[in-house]
């Protein structure tokens, strides 16, 4: 995984990734969601996580579900990240491997397509928190 990061340009890194969102980690969030909002039994069920791409959730044709889109800023991911790495305590290699996922967690959440799909938007984290089998007065 490092020589991953350290040898693919951003842009590489953010089309492999979106790759395998779309190949093995969509269908799978298609399935589940499906499958809890048909099923009058089912519970609400919350997805968050960068996978959940707006023109992907835009595609769920389902009734019963709501898609919300929360984004951070550069501050606060650059923050999150150098906290929880321990980042100003790691060797210089380890640092180029932080800065790089940070690039890619910075410009995979900038992409302007993302932004035309969902009307619920506040500028605090970076994830879309899908809802499925949602009680219609808690729909937006």
């Amino acid at each position: 995984m490092a020589e991953h990061y350290l040898t693919l340009a951003v842009d590489e890194l953010i089309e492999n990734a979106l790759r395998h969102y779309k190949v093995n980690v969509w269908p799978i969030i298609v399935s589940l969601v499906t499958t809890c909002a048909t099923d009058p039994s089912a519970d609400c069920i919350i997805l968050e996580g960068s996978a959940l791409w707006p023109e992907s959730v835009a595609t769920l044709d389902l009734s019963n579900i709501a898609a919300l889109w929360l984004m951070a800023g550069d501050d606060f991911f650059r923050q999150r990240i150098y906290a929880a790495s321990a980042y100003h305590t790691l060797p210089p290699r380890i640092c180029m491997l932080v800065d790089k996922f940070l690039q890619r967690a910075m410009d995979h959440s900038a992409v302007p397509s993302r932004n035309r799909f969902f009307i619920n938007r506040t500028d605090h984290h970076d994830w879309i928190v899908l809802l499925a089998n949602v009680p219609h007065d808690m729909r937006g």
